[in-house]
């Protein structure tokens, strides 16, 4: 399969570069149809994002660009014979899209993408939903005291407070 390196600039995370990854929060390649956070079969908890794979056919169809992300379950229970642990959440998009170029911007233009070159650039999921901030995943809840961090599930928001409590505020944003 591979292995994972750190990527020396952050911007080459940007959903136009189509990053393959671990960790930290999905780049959804369709930002207008964000998920909801998937949920254990077993234990019913939310799951939390772990890697997305880019998988884009070079041919033109509706799979042109084609993302697979991958999330799983918290608790360790879960795993354990015949429980459904992992979920596997595919996004794709014909060639021509709303959202990005035809051809796929080179990583090394990543300076140049910053300031809006690519029509993808100025287009983020924040622009068309609030996301999670621990899975990515579409959030319908915020911090009851800043109001400036969303997230998915009360789950979720209980495991981030021992982080979110450090810099909230009662001011907002």
């Amino acid at each position: 399969v591979g292995f994972s390196e750190k990527l020396n600039n952050p911007l080459l995370y940007a959903p136009h570069h189509f990053p393959s990854k671990v960790g930290g929060h999905p780049s959804w390649l369709n930002p207008s149809n964000s998920p909801t956070v998937p949920l254990c079969s077993h234990c019913s908890q939310p799951m939390a994002f772990l890697a997305q794979i880019y998988a884009g056919l070079d041919r033109s169809s509706n799979g042109f660009h084609r993302m697979l992300y991958v999330f799983c379950c918290r608790q360790s229970d879960c795993y354990t014979e015949n429980k459904q642990a992992v979920t596997v959440l595919r996004s794709q998009l014909a060639a021509d899209n709303p959202f990005y170029g035809l051809q796929r911007v080179p990583e090394g233009d990543a300076a140049i993408n910053e300031i809006g070159e690519n029509k993808s650039f100025a287009l983020s999921h924040n622009g068309y939903c609030n996301i999670c901030n621990v899975c990515g995943c579409k959030a319908p809840l915020k911090c009851g005291n800043c109001h400036a961090v969303h997230y998915c599930s009360k789950e979720h928001q209980k495991h981030e407070w021992p982080e979110h409590k450090k810099q909230c505020s009662k001011q907002g944003s």
